[in-house]
């Protein structure tokens, strides 16, 4: 189901309306209500950016899997210490630490953009790293 924003934005301000009223009928300063509705729209707008690129339908929703058994990768010690495919292990060995770097990134849920930020690289390059360890793997 796609999300509304005209539908929830008119939901809050409804809200709000009815909150500010209250807030008003108890002699709350002026500023602390400004304050308090900034600081609601703010998160208004975080939660219906969220929502807006949420989707349950695409195919990752249905390859996730608990991930509470498993050892947290935080670096490439970490990565190269669960591997357990001997064959795996050998290719990832051989690689520099930046494209391994990438593949931590990756595991631990960084966007391309943000990996990219991060390791002052381009977006094409880490694509290019990406597909080029993909190959050695097949």
């Amino acid at each position: 189901m796609k999300y509304n924003y005209e539908k929830e934005k008119l939901r809050w301000e409804k809200e709000k309306l009815l909150e500010e009223k209250l807030l008003k009928k108890n002699n709350v300063n002026h500023a602390i209500i400004n304050m308090l509705r900034n600081y609601d729209w703010n998160d208004f707008k975080r939660e219906r950016s969220f929502r807006t690129h949420q989707n349950v339908t695409k195919d990752v929703f249905f390859d996730l899997k608990a991930t509470y058994d498993e050892k947290e990768i935080n670096s490439i010690n970490d990565l190269m210490d669960e591997i357990e495919n001997e064959n795996l292990y050998k290719i990832l060995s051989k690689e520099d630490d930046i494209t391994l770097k990438i593949l931590v990134y990756k595991i631990q849920g960084y966007s391309t953009k943000e990996i990219a930020n991060i390791l002052g690289i381009t977006i094409d390059n880490i694509y290019y790293r990406i597909k080029k360890i993909r190959k050695k793997i097949k």
